[in-house]
């Protein structure tokens, strides 16, 4: 305990205070992309639901202009506020994420500021002292292992699903000579489209 008590006095106190604290850079990133609204074209595609996957998701080849919505100095300032729930729907948005992190937080905090983890590690490995787990080491390997088989496995199904579509992407750009770069543009964007949803 007196190690720790140590290291907290070592510590640099001007460090902490020249690091941006995690609000601030938040709230920077609220601003700057704000003011991008004002300078980058607004741009989106067409969305419809799928059946499958039960969401949103954007149709190939609809990417349009739309009009421009540049955010304000109120619209900053309600931004984390609209990042919980609509305004002017009152629908909520990740207000219940946002609570789950907040008890979450609060719960590890507790649990770290009372030493339950580490006083529960210390009697665990006390109560195995003398008596290597080698069968439960073992067996969580062997978990491990079949955690990882499946999940190779569909990740070869999505990476062929997707090199399927670059190459139809490839030969829908490659149509017309590939000497258009707005169709080329046109061409990536759907391509990059189709990835992501898969």
């Amino acid at each position: 305990m007196s190690d720790t008590n140590a290291e907290a006095e070592t510590t640099d106190p001007g460090l902490q205070s020249r690091f941006p604290t995690g609000y601030t850079i938040l709230f920077t990133l609220i601003i700057l992309v704000a003011a991008l609204t004002w300078i980058i074209p607004a741009r989106q595609y067409d969305r419809v639901t799928n059946e499958d996957i039960g969401r949103e998701v954007a149709v190939p080849r609809t990417y349009q202009t739309v009009d421009a919505n540049p955010q304000g100095p109120i619209d900053v300032l309600m931004a984390p506020i609209a990042g919980f729930y609509d305004p002017d729907s009152y629908a909520a948005n990740a207000i219940d994420v946002a609570l789950f992190v907040l008890l979450l937080g609060g719960f590890l905090g507790v649990v770290n500021a009372t030493g339950a983890i580490n006083t529960g590690i210390r009697s665990a490995m006390g109560a195995m002292k003398g008596r290597p787990p080698y069968r439960k080491v073992l067996q969580a390997q062997g978990n491990a292992l079949q955690e990882a088989q499946a999940f190779t496995e569909t990740w070869f199904a999505r990476r062929h699903t997707a090199t399927k579509s670059a190459l139809e992407a490839a030969q829908g750009i490659t149509k017309n000579g590939g000497s258009d770069p707005t169709e080329l543009a046109k061409g990536m964007t759907d391509w990059l489209n189709i990835f992501n949803t898969v």
